[in-house]
C-alpha cells in the first residue's frame, strides 16, 4: 500500500470509529456476531409501568396541584423548576421504583450515517426508609442493550447490523458497582435473550457527582437548575384525568448547552463521557438538550423523553474529524416493588 493509500485508509477507518465512539458514548462493551439481525420488540410500557401509583400511601395527595395554583403569582418559569424538584423528591422519597427506557440514535460523521436501537431497564431500592437526602443507600441494577439497525450505504448496514448488538448490566449495593457482558442473542415477544457471562468486573467511576446530605437527588446526571434552564423553553399544561380523578401535567423545558464548564448543564455527562473514551474524545460538546416529562398532581414521574444532539471532534494526523448525533429516548416509570427488583448478579 503507498504512503497515500494508506493514509487514505486510516482517516476512513478513524471516520468510522468516530461514529462508533459516537454510538457507545454510554460506554457499552462486549462486541457478540451473530448470523441474523435483531429486530426490536422491545415492550415500553408494560404491567405498571407509566400507570398513575395510587396505590402508595400518599398517591391521593395534590402535590403538583398546591404548585400550579401558584403559578399567577411566581410566573411559569418558577413553577416549572418547583415541579421538576418535587418530582425528584418523590422519587428520594419512594422506597422502590424501576424504568424501561428506549432510544434511537441518529450519528453522522463525515458521509456515513448510521441509525441505532437502545433498550435500557433500571431498578432502584432504598436501603431502610427512606428520606431527604441524595446521600443516603441505594441498592441499584440496569440492563442496556444497543444494536445497529441501519445505514445508508447497504453493505456497511449488512455488517454492523449482523456485528455491532451489545449487552451489558450493572449492579450497586450502594456503596460498590460491577458490571457483567452479555451477548444479545434474540429478541422475542416475551423481550430481550441475553447470555449472560459468567465473571464480572468492578465498575469504575467516572466524573463522579457529589451531593450535600439534606439536597434533594437530580433524576439524570445533567445538572437542571434555574441558572441552566433556557427561560423561554419552558411550558407545563395540565389535563384532567376522569380515570385517576386527578390532573395529569406535561412539563417542558430546554437546558443550556453552550459551554461543558463546571456548573454548566452538560458538564458531568460530557466529563464522564470523556473520561471512559479516552484524551481524543474529550472535545464532545452539547448542542442540544431538551426534556419533557408527565406526573399527576401526586408528584410521581409518569415518563421522561428527551431530546440530545452532540458533537465530536476527534483529531487523527493533521486533520480533525467531527462527527454529530441525535438521541431521542423515551422512558416510563413503575413504582410496582415487584417489578422493580434489584438484580444482584454477584451472589
Amino acid at each position: 500500500m503507498s504512503k497515500n493509500g494508506f493514509i487514505r485508509f486510516t482517516i476512513n477507518f478513524f471516520k468510522l470509529a468516530i461514529v462508533l465512539f459516537l454510538i457507545f458514548e454510554s460506554v457499552y462493551t462486549g462486541i457478540a456476531i451473530f448470523n441474523k439481525n435483531i429486530d426490536n420488540k422491545f415492550v415500553l410500557q408494560q404491567n405498571n409501568y407509566g400507570k398513575n401509583p395510587l396505590w402508595l400511601e400518599d398517591g391521593d395527595s395534590n402535590d403538583i396541584d398546591l404548585i400550579y395554583d401558584k403559578m399567577d403569582e411566581v410566573g411559569e418559569f418558577a413553577t416549572v423548576y418547583a415541579i421538576y424538584k418535587r418530582a425528584c423528591e418523590k422519587l428520594m422519597l419512594t422506597k422502590a421504583y424501576g424504568v424501561r427506557a428506549t432510544s434511537t440514535i441518529d450519528v453522522r460523521a463525515a458521509n456515513i450515517t448510521i441509525s441505532v436501537a437502545s433498550n435500557r431497564t433500571e431498578q432502584y431500592l432504598v436501603a431502610g426508609v427512606p428520606e431527604y437526602n441524595a446521600n443516603q443507600k441505594v441498592y441499584s441494577s440496569y440492563t442496556n442493550t444497543i444494536y445497529v439497525t441501519d445505514a445508508n450505504d447497504d453493505f456497511l448496514a449488512s455488517v454492523l447490523k449482523g456485528m455491532i448488538q451489545f449487552a451489558d448490566r450493572g449492579y450497586s449495593d450502594g456503596v460498590n458497582s460491577y458490571k457483567q457482558k452479555g451477548k444479545l442473542s434474540a429478541m422475542t415477544e416475551e423481550g430481550e435473550v441475553i447470555e449472560w457471562a459468567t465473571e464480572y468486573a468492578p465498575e469504575e467511576p467516572t466524573a463522579a457527582r457529589t451531593y450535600n446530605d439534606g439536597e434533594f437527588k437530580e433524576k439524570c446526571n445533567f445538572v437542571i437548575t434555574p441558572e441552566t434552564i433556557l427561560e423561554d423553553s419552558v411550558s407545563v399544561e395540565r389535563v384532567f384525568d376522569e380515570q385517576y380523578g386527578m390532573y395529569l401535567y406535561t412539563v417542558k423545558m430546554s437546558l443550556d448547552c453552550s459551554n461543558n464548564d463546571e456548573g454548566s448543564a452538560t458538564y458531568y455527562e460530557a466529563k464522564a463521557i470523556g473520561d471512559v473514551l479516552g484524551e481524543n474524545m474529550k472535545s464532545l460538546t452539547y448542542s442540544q438538550m431538551g426534556i419533557e416529562m408527565t406526573l399527576y398532581s401526586n408528584g410521581y414521574m409518569i415518563t421522561w423523553d428527551t431530546v440530545q444532539e452532540w458533537t465530536l471532534v476527534y483529531d487523527i494526523l493533521i486533520s480533525k474529524l467531527s462527527g454529530t448525533a441525535l438521541n431521542k429516548k423515551y422512558e416510563v416509570f413503575s413504582y410496582d416493588p415487584k417489578e422493580c427488583e434489584v438484580v444482584d448478579f454477584t451472589k
